[in-house]
């Protein structure tokens, strides 16, 4: 299942907003990026986008589950 991941650059108003697939490790990189251990973080979103950061940048990371959309009329 696809999750929604939001990174925010330092100076970028707009930041980074896509879904991936391997959220656990996706955010295990950015922790090691956001602490000073990794320098370059690379990623596949799920339409096959690659994406290289620079890890000194990231300012926050925001991870939303997509909710199961509902069909019909509830009672």
């Amino acid at each position: 299942m696809a999750v929604t991941i939001k990174i925010g650059l330092e100076n970028n108003t707009a930041g980074i907003s896509t879904q991936v697939e391997n959220v656990d490790e996706l955010l295990k990189e950015l922790e090691g990026a956001m602490s000073g251990v990794l320098k370059i973080v690379k990623f596949v979103d799920t339409k096959k986008q690659k994406y290289v950061l620079n890890g000194s940048k990231i300012s926050y990371v925001q991870v939303a589950e997509e909710e199961e959309r509902r069909v019909g009329f509830v009672s």
